[in-house]
This record gives structure tokens, C-alpha cells and sequence, in this order.
């Protein structure tokens, strides 16, 4: 709801992250002068001087780091911030080898926990000085819930816990009589929506009632369609999402899809980057000792070397596992998955 970094904040987060990239490389040069001479590491480090930042800001970009929405929380960003500087750490491993690029590795190990510090340190000094002048500006959000129900109290009390003082619950409107008699902070009916926006100055409108109250829904979004308030619908189905809800579109119809992978795209590319990177690295260094193994298993036990079996993978798509063998050849399972019921349980033949 409280969208902390705008467009334009993400556009120069992404060219002060390879500007500190980039001004590692020649801080590590600086730092590591009394143990190189410079004169035989800098012709190597101009060279991949653009190569290395650029990488890692590829891969801040891929785990979303740049989308302000996403990162809201301390905890979220920053962790999202280890993660991507592992793999491009591991990425630049990667490429040195393959390229037979011959720095230091000291150099290397400082160049990593300078780049990954100060892109730790810069956030931190900007969220300082963001909530510093929030604080000073005295900019916040007034938040209305248009909905006493279950989930209307319950997003009044997540906002009441956090204790953000950049979000301010002004009150409840709902038509239950009871409800405007018992609770203190109903201001009043749903019809009233537009005259307590205007006069609360509302920042925000939350509508969490439930779906058989469509016409009230329609008429509180058609009241505060022309007044400068941003309006939000909680689904009361939202509990039966699995992951998250997110919202898609199929022939120009926007659809809530309730039941979204676990990862998201971002996720998904980056896991799959990673995959392909670490795999090409290991499979390098242990193809020799692969290589013994499958030797010994065809001396002392003959064919076959591999043992292989469908397994259901993801959203019931069947998926061959290969793997040595270590079982006899008679002990073998006979059965073998070939398909999922409509359940997604696999149906084995």
C-alpha cells in the first residue's frame, strides 16, 4: 500500500548500484596496492572493469530489487540483496574460470565485500533520510475501510500493530446499525463514503466487503472515481489462496488467479540462471570422479550405470530422474509413474 521508492528512484538505484560497482574494482586496486603492483593488475581489471558491475546489477534486476513495491520491508530488500550477490558473486567465479581470467583472489574477495557492503550501506542511508523527511514533511497516508466485517478488523489491527507512522486508520463505514452503535470507530454508513473522504482528507479507501454486496462496491468506487484517492478491494475468498493472488489476463479479461506458483517470474528466471551456471561449474570439476564411478559400477556390476525413473515435478508434469545406481539389478523397482489422475496423484504401471 505505501509504495516507499518511486519510478525514478529505481531508475537511479540501478545506475548508482553499477557506479558502485564499478568504483569497487579501483577501491580494492587502492587497498591492495601494497601487495600488487598495479602495473600488472590494472591492465587485466580495465578490461572487465564494465563486465563485473554489469553483471551484478543484472541479477539485482532479475530478484526484483529495483521494484519498490516488493521491497518495502528492511528484512525483504536486504535479503533479497544477499541472495542476488551470492549468485553473481558465483556468476564472476564462474566467468574467471571459463575465461581463464587470472586476478588475485584477494582482490577478488575484496572487491565482493566492498560492492556488497556498500550497496547495504547506501539503502540504509536512504531510507534514513526518506523516513527523515516524511517525518519532517509530514507526509502520510489516511487509510478508510469501507467494511467492519472479519477482514476489515483485521486489516485495521495489521495497520494498528505496525505502528507506521506514515499510515493512519481514520475509521470504519459500514451499514450495520449495530455496528455504529458498538464500535467507536464506524463513522458511519457506506452512503456517507464520499463526504468523510473529503472532509477526513482520505489518502486511501479500503474496501473489504463481501462479493454479494457488489452494488455497494460499485457505488463507493463510482462516488470516489473523480476525487484524488486511491482505492483497493480486499476478495473475501483471499484466505483460499494457496501462495499469493495475483492478478492476470486472458483475452483482455482480468482474471485473480488464486492459486500462482510459488515463484514468481523473476524468481523462476533467476533459479533457473543459477541452475544452469552452478551445473555447467560442478559438472566441470566432478566429471572426472563421475566418470570413475560409472567406470566401477560396470566392472563389478554390470549395466546399467544410470538409474532412471519418472517422478511427478511440478503442476503434474512427469520428469525423468537420472541418478547412479546403487541397488542390484534384481532388486529394481518393476513399477514405474506414468501419468496423474486428475487429483494429481501419480498412477504408477
Amino acid at each position: 500500500m505505501n509504495r516507499r521508492f518511486s519510478t525514478n528512484f529505481a531508475v537511479v538505484s540501478f545506475f548508482i548500484d553499477w557506479v558502485v560497482g564499478f568504483g569497487s574494482i579501483y577501491l580494492s586496486l587502492k587497498i591492495l596496492a601494497s601487495h600488487y603492483l598495479l602495473s600488472w593488475l590494472l591492465p587485466i581489471v580495465k578490461l572487465n572493469s564494465l563486465i563485473f558491475p554489469t553483471i551484478w546489477v543484472l541479477f539485482f534486476f532479475f530478484f526484483a530489487i529495483y521494484d519498490g513495491k516488493q521491497n518495502l520491508k528492511v528484512i525483504d530488500e536486504f535479503s533479497r540483496i544477499t541472495s542476488a550477490s551470492f549468485l553473481a558473486g558465483m556468476t564472476l567465479i564462474g566467468f574467471m574460470y571459463l575465461t581463464d581470467l587470472d586476478l588475485p583472489r584477494l582482490f577478488f574477495l575484496v572487491f565482493l565485500s566492498i560492492t556488497f557492503s556498500s550497496m547495504i550501506i547506501w539503502r540504509i542511508i536512504a531510507r534514513l533520510l526518506y523516513r527523515s523527511r516524511i517525518n519532517e514533511k509530514g507526509y502520510h497516508q489516511k487509510v478508510l475501510i469501507v467494511g467492519a466485517g472479519k477482514i476489515g478488523t483485521d486489516l485495521r489491527d495489521q495497520i494498528s500493530n505496525k505502528k507506521d507512522k506514515t499510515v493512519t486508520f481514520i475509521g470504519f463505514l459500514d451499514d450495520s446499525i449495530e455496528k455504529q452503535q458498538s464500535m467507536p470507530d464506524v463513522l458511519g454508513a457506506v452512503d456517507a463514503v464520499k463526504q468523510i473522504v473529503t472532509s477526513r482528507k482520505v489518502t486511501n479507501v479500503i474496501i473489504t466487503l463481501p462479493q454479494s454486496c457488489f452494488e455497494k462496491i460499485d457505488f463507493v468506487i463510482q462516488e470516489l472515481v473523480q476525487l484524488p484517492v486511491r482505492i483497493a478491494i480486499v476478495p473475501s475468498y483471499y484466505r483460499l489462496a494457496e501462495n499469493r493472488m495475483t492478478l492476470s489476463e486472458l483475452a483482455g479479461i482480468p482474471l485473480l488467479d488464486i492459486r500462482e506458483p510459488a515463484l514468481t517470474e523473476y524468481q523462476r528466471l533467476t533459479k533457473r540462471i543459477f541452475d544452469v551456471v552452478v551445473t555447467l561449474i560442478l559438472l566441470v570439476l566432478l566429471l572426472p570422479l563421475m566418470g570413475l564411478i560409472a567406470l566401477l559400477i560396470w566392472i563389478f556390476d554390470g549395466r546399467p550405470i544410470m538409474f532412471i525413473q519418472n517422478r511427478v515435478g511440478e503442476n503434474g508434469n512427469i520428469i525423468k530422474v537420472l541418478k547412479f545406481r546403487t541397488m542390484q539389478q534384481d532388486s529394481l523397482p518393476k513399477t514405474r509413474v506414468q501419468a496423474v489422475d486428475a487429483q494429481g496423484r501419480p498412477i504408477y504401471k
